[in-house]
This record gives C-alpha cells, sequence and structure tokens, in this order.
C-alpha cells in the first residue's frame, strides 16, 4: 500500500544525499541537494529541464499561460519569442527596466522616475528628461513637416512657424517676422 511520512520526514536518493523529496508541514518540496540537474522527462523527444531557474524545452515547444492561451515564450530553432496572441497588452513592469545584448552592451535603458535613453553601439543617442529630450548627435533625413512648428534654444530665443506668419525671437521679443503674403517685417537694421 501506502509509503507514509510524517511531516518533516523526507525520501531521500542518491549516495550523497542528492534528491529529497518531503513536506515541511507547509509546503511540499522536492530539493535537488546536489550538483546536477532535476529533469522531468517524457518519453521521445519531449523532454523539459528545470535547472535552478532556467527551463529548457526542444525548439518550437511552448510555455503558454493564460486561460484562453494568450502568452506564449518558446524558441523556434533560430528565434525567440515572447508572444501576446491573446487580447490586452503585453505589460512588462520593474523598477528599472533593461534590454541589452547577450554580451552586455545597452539597447534600450528605463528608469524608474527617471530617462529612458536609446543606444547606438553601446552610445546614448536619445534621452529623455524632466523637460523633454535631449538628442546627442546629429538628426538625419528626417521630414519633420507637420510635426514640429516650433524649434530653438529655449523659452526665449526660438522660431515660431505659424498658419500665416513665421516669427523669429530672441530674448523673448520678435525681431523678424515673414508673412504669408511675402512681407519681411524686421525690428532694427538690415545689413546686406
Amino acid at each position: 500500500g501506502d509509503v507514509l511520512f510524517p511531516d518533516g520526514d523526507k525520501a531521500i536518493f542518491g549516495a550523497g544525499s542528492d534528491l529529497q523529496i518531503y513536506h515541511d508541514g507547509s509546503n511540499s518540496i522536492i530539493n535537488d541537494a546536489g550538483d546536477g540537474t532535476i529533469r522531468i522527462q517524457t518519453g521521445g523527444s519531449n523532454q523539459w529541464e528545470f535547472n535552478g531557474a532556467t527551463l529548457k524545452g526542444n525548439d518550437n515547444r511552448k510555455i503558454i499561460l493564460g486561460d484562453g492561451s494568450d502568452l506564449e515564450i518558446y524558441h523556434d530553432g533560430s528565434n525567440s519569442y515572447i508572444s501576446d496572441v491573446g487580447t490586452g497588452n503585453l505589460v512588462v513592469a520593474a523598477t528599472n527596466f533593461y534590454v541589452n545584448s547577450a554580451a552586455g552592451e545597452n539597447y534600450i535603458n528605463c528608469t524608474a522616475d527617471g530617462a529612458v535613453n536609446l543606444y547606438h553601439n553601446n552610445s546614448v543617442k536619445l534621452a529623455t528628461n524632466s523637460g523633454g529630450i535631449t538628442v546627442i548627435g546629429a538628426i538625419n533625413g528626417g521630414d519633420l513637416r507637420g510635426n514640429a512648428w516650433i524649434i530653438g534654444r529655449d523659452t526665449n530665443d526660438y522660431i515660431n512657424v505659424g498658419t500665416g506668419q513665421i516669427d523669429f525671437l530672441l530674448d523673448g521679443q520678435t525681431d523678424m517676422r515673414l508673412e504669408n503674403d511675402g512681407d519681411l517685417h524686421v525690428e532694427g537694421n538690415v545689413i546686406a
């Protein structure tokens, strides 16, 4: 019949007492106390391996989560996927979030209550800050028509493209205005 072990008593396997199976009174525990790997195997090539915090399976074998099989995690032999095939959003929640290469090169760094940095060749090229964004380097090949109306150094020195005129401001004052009828207004001398 049954083999009964009281709470805390262990079924121990291996010359070095490597595998221990027991109940501690609150939790059921399978403990690999040795140096090897815990393997749960099925027939043929359907093998799953639990190695510390790592779960290993064959290519195209999926970890599927959710009542509607909404989230899939797998490797297809060439690429690795985290696929949200259900409704709703895929949310990655963390205090800080980093996307790096396998060698540790930075791609994207997101800091809680701080900056989001985008990298090229491990060098920051775009960074958010409390006032907006900082671009490190040149903006190449972009057509900003319809996307940018005001450009400048700060709130005092800028160019404002309106619907009927373009204003050029220095020290908070409009020093020059080009109107859509072709008139150019200049506050001060025109030197040519």
